[in-house]
Order: structure tokens, then sequence, then C-alpha cells
């Protein structure tokens, strides 16, 4: 009878454990999608207005701002399904969207900020079809950025968008963003180290420093870091 009573109660305090660890999934899942979504409407700049490195400057503030928060935050560019307009919203958790909404209207000129529902980019009796971009290189190395360039690299994918039909086609560009763990950084500063000592070739003999490494490396630490999907 002992040995049935332990049996039982073993049995009980592993539906228990089963019933808790999936309550515990589900709130993680439901806080990791706490999020508030907003739609940034900026005007047009005037003729002779800011240039767009002065525009990305200002983004870069902005980016700084909710890296600050350490949370995570989205940021998407959309055509609905229905008309053509490109439209632009941010998502950060909720706790986090007054301020979010403060500091775009306090950075971009005459920038209106607003709470929507979620939108939809697709038709229920057409196809679907989704990309995603990835490094070439190792994840060490930085991104080409606007000013290595010599160009506005956003302006073509934006230009894309404009070739969708008004009614029944739909696209998103969307970007999640969060700040990356200290590890990361860590393993940068080794990944520094040991390419500042140089490697060896098949005859172990020593080849010489990669100097471009290097400085794209120290490139990529004097920024903050995200892990971006």
């Amino acid at each position: 009878m002992q040995w049935i009573v332990l049996g039982l109660f073993s049995a009980l305090v592993a539906v228990i454990a089963v019933f808790i660890l999936r309550a515990a999934r589900k709130q993680s899942l439901l806080s990791d999608l706490k999020m508030r979504l907003l739609l940034i409407q900026i005007p047009r700049a005037r003729e002779g207005g800011r240039d767009f490195e002065e525009e990305l400057n200002l983004s870069s503030q902005l980016f700084s701002v909710l890296i600050g928060m350490k949370m995570p935050f989205v940021f998407e560019a959309a055509v609905h399904q229905k008309g053509q307009e490109i439209r632009f919203y941010a998502a950060t958790p909720h706790e986090a969207s007054a301020s979010a909404q403060r500091n775009i209207e306090g950075l971009f000129t005459g920038a209106r900020v607003s709470r929507v529902e979620d939108y939809t980019i697709f038709n229920p009796h057409g196809q679907i079809a989704g990309a995603y971009a990835k490094e070439r290189a190792h994840y060490s190395f930085p991104l080409r950025t606007y000013s290595e360039a010599g160009a506005d690299t956003f302006a073509p994918i934006l230009s894309n968008r404009s070739k969708i039909e008004g009614d029944g086609e739909g696209v998103a560009l969307q970007v999640v963003m969060k700040p990356a763990e200290k590890s990361a950084e860590k393993n940068l500063q080794n990944l520094l180290t040991e390419s500042k000592k140089g490697e060896k070739d098949e005859e172990g003999k020593q080849k010489p420093v990669d100097e471009n490494k290097i400085k794209a490396i120290e490139t990529k630490l004097s920024k903050p870091l995200l892990e971006i999907n």
C-alpha cells in the first residue's frame, strides 16, 4: 500500500510539474508577444531640407535610445494588401511604448506616432513568399554602412515596395532587435586578441597579421552590439 501511495504521489508531482512547465512556457510566450504596435508618420522633407545622412543620424540616435531600454524592439516597412502607401511601424514592449513615442516625435520634426492594431499584408486568395537575409562573412565583421557605400542603401528597398499592386498584393520588411548578451562582446574581444597574435601556415610559419580584419572587429566593438532577425 505504501508503494502505491508513493507511486501515486510521484505521478501527481510529475503531472503538476508538467502543468507548471506548460504554464511557464505559455507565460514566456505571452511575455514575448506583449508588444505595442506604433504607426510612424513623418512628413516628406521639403526642397532643400535634411539629406539622407542627417536622417540616418537621427535614426541612429533613436536606435541608441531604444537599445538603452534593454528590451526587444521591432521596425517594419510595409505595404498593406490594399493600397500602395508605404507605412513604417515600430513595436516595443507595452511599458516602453510611451517613451519610444516621445523620442520619435522629439527627434523627427512633424512626426506623428499613434498606437494601431496589427495589420495584414496577406490576400486570403493569394500566394505567400518569404525570404531572410544572412551574413556572408563571420558575424565578427561589421556590415557595410551607408558611409562606406556612399549612398542611401535603404532607398532601393523602399523603391521596390512602390511596385506592389494596389489591390491584392502586400509586402513587409521586419527587423527584430534586442541588445546582445554580454558574452557576445567577450567572444569578439577574444577573437580580436587571437587575430592580433596572427595565424600560422601549414608549415608552422607565422603569417602576417591581417590588419584589415583587426580594424573591422575593432569597428564593430566600438558600437552597441545587437542580436537581429
